[in-house]
């Protein structure tokens, strides 16, 4: 496993402040923008492994590596997450109505995509974990792209809306991928993203041992100031900011 340096994914300088070490990396702070990234990280090909099966369900496999990352068994908790995503289309509905078409970016195992096409939207997802894609295919239907999401893998202003949930943090190149993003939204569409809060009390009270540090997974951590500044620069506007209720 082989680590790489990289600059401040908002700003682009190389000027950061030191903050801790956890699991053997460290969480840094851009002085110039704010944005707490992980560096140095884990190498491209390395950071691909992480979003193999197991990651959908360690109790699976934890007697064969203990220090494996991902949820429990995440699709034991479908129910849980498609209560959760029938809010989120409540909340989308307030800014845009079916018919159209919705693009999932991670789509984990399909339930905000179940409860899109519900609501009569065409849906559609993309993963980087061929296992979540096969599952969704074989499970739901759904049609699917193997990511990562490419400059090229869909026509430009095609879709409707399109979100992003608790993936954002976990992108490489989260700049680069809002870029692609908002190309392929059409004008006056609509852009769902939620992502832990640095700046939340729970962050600020528990310091390191705040659950978003996850140094395997989550390569950066925002603030709503460090995410509106970056949609921003993804040339986004008519952003907001409020407090997500995620289980």
């Amino acid at each position: 496993m082989m680590k790489e340096k990289v600059s401040c994914n908002l700003c682009g300088q190389n000027n950061n402040q030191f903050l801790f070490k956890k699991e053997g990396y460290n969480f840094v702070k851009c002085k110039n923008c704010g944005l707490i990234y992980v560096n140095p990280r884990d190498d491209q090909k390395t950071l691909s492994q992480t979003y193999l099966e197991p990651y959908f369900h360690i109790k699976d496999f934890q007697k064969e590596n203990p220090k494996i990352v991902g949820y429990f068994d995440y699709a034991f908790d479908q129910r849980v997450f498609e209560d959760y995503f029938e809010a989120i289309m409540t909340q989308i509905a307030f800014y845009k109505s079916p018919p159209g078409k919705v693009l999932e970016v991670g789509s984990g195992l399909g339930f905000f995509l179940n409860r899109a096409q519900a609501h009569g939207w065409e849906v559609c997802g993309v993963e980087i974990s061929d296992f979540a894609v096969n599952y969704i295919k074989k499970t739901f239907g759904h049609k699917m792209m193997l990511g990562p999401l490419k400059k090229d893998s869909f026509p430009k202003q095609y879709f409707d809306v399109i979100a992003l949930f608790q993936v954002i943090e976990h992108v490489a190149d989260p700049l680069e991928e809002l870029k692609i993003i908002y190309n392929f939204l059409k004008k006056g569409g609509l852009l769902v993203l939620t992502a832990p809060d640095a700046d939340s009390w729970t962050a600020r009270l528990l310091g390191r041992k705040w659950f978003s540090y996850r140094p395997q997974e989550h390569l950066y951590n925002f603030t709503s100031q460090t995410m509106e500044k970056m949609l921003q620069k993804a040339g986004f506007s008519n952003i907001i900011i409020h407090p997500d209720n995620y289980i």
